[in-house]
Order: structure tokens, then sequence, then C-alpha cells
């Protein structure tokens, strides 16, 4: 959904109590920009999780990795940008773990800044085979290694940065790109596994990513 969906309650205190969704302690200081993001994250995933199935009223509280709670046989994932929010949810009968990232395009000077602390110089090449401008393949590998990390971790509890993960392949026609872990998560999750990513290019950058049951 677009975020701004919600300016129709005139401030997200209004909102909040209009779509039965309730701030956590969290956010009790977040700027309005913030709180409508959650918001919107949250009416998403409601949605999401009414279509996958679930007739409760759970209300996805944050855990201590900031992720979404969800509620028991569910599994999901939640992203949001500037404009956009976006959630998808599943049942674990079919899917151990859903990952997704949405992304506003990088700006040069944004791209200069983060790609030492995203890209590898293996990476490199990848972007010139697939002619991708600096700052989409940037942006693309920054929210498709997000998005790996928000699938792996709620499944590993281990955290892990973005150069422990490497594009070891990218398909822009297929819309489709591989990458793998260069480290270990836990006994079942090791170095050199790979993962298929997703993605969408556009006004802003769209990334899934999921383990089958």
């Amino acid at each position: 959904m677009r975020i701004a969906e919600l300016d129709v309650h005139g401030s997200p205190e209004a909102a909040s109590r209009a779509l039965g969704i309730a701030f956590p302690p969290q956010l009790a200081r977040a700027v309005p920009t913030r709180r409508m993001e959650f918001l919107a994250g949250r009416l998403c995933a409601r949605r999401a999780l009414q279509a996958a199935g679930y007739t409760g009223t759970a209300e996805l509280p944050i855990n201590a990795r900031r992720g979404p709670v969800w509620p028991a046989g569910f599994v999901g994932s939640i992203a949001h940008g500037a404009e956009t929010a976006w959630a998808v949810v599943a049942s674990q009968r079919h899917y151990r773990a859903l990952g997704i990232d949405l992304e506003r395009l990088v700006t040069p000077a944004a791209a200069a800044e983060l790609s030492a602390s995203v890209l590898l110089h293996s990476e490199s090449a990848l972007a010139r085979a697939a002619n991708l401008g600096f700052e989409q393949f940037l942006g693309l590998a920054f929210s498709a290694k997000e998005t790996l990390y928000k699938c792996l971790n709620p499944l590993t509890g281990a955290a892990f940065d973005f150069l422990d993960v490497e594009i070891v392949e990218l398909s822009p026609g297929t819309g489709a790109l591989r990458v793998a872990l260069r480290t270990d998560l836990s006994p079942d999750v090791r170095a050199g596994e790979q993962f298929v990513v997703r993605f969408r290019i556009g006004s802003e950058i769209h990334t899934s990513t999921s383990i089958a049951a």
C-alpha cells in the first residue's frame, strides 16, 4: 500500500486508533513519518495474514531483534520505503522463512559512502556485466543482502553483515540474482550455501527470498 493512504486520518495517533494498531514502546519517541511507516507495514501484515488463512487478532509485537513476532504457525516479513509499505505471510506448512525488502534508489553520494560496507571487490564486475549503473547496483546489493538477513536471522538467531553475503550471479532479464553466505550461521545454515533473491527495480527497489518447508 501507499503510506500516504493513511494521511486521511490526520495524524499517526488518529490512524492508530482508527486501525486498532497500537504503537510499541520502541516507537514512543519516533518521528511522525516513522510511526506512519510502522502503521502501514502492520496494516499490510494484517491483510497478508488474513489472506494466508489467519483468523486471530495478534498485535505483532516487536522482538529483541526488532523484528515482528508472527502468530504461531505463520512466518512473514515486512518492509517499507519512503512511499510504500509491503508485507508477505505464509503458513509454516509451506515455508520455513520469508524475507522482503524495499529501498529507495540511492544517490551517487550515498552510494559512494555505503559501497565499502556493502560491496565486496568480487561483486563489481557483476554490475558492469549486467549493464547496471553503480547506484542501481549498490541499491540492489544493499536490498538483496538485507532481504537475506530478514529471512535468515529469525530462523537462525545469528547476526551477520553485508560483507558476509556475496552476490555470485545476477540475471537482470529474469529479475533474479544468486547470493552465497560467507559465514556459518547455524549447524544447518553454513558458509557456501546459496539463495535466490528475486528483484524489481523501478522508482523503488523490491527484493524477496524464501526457504521452503
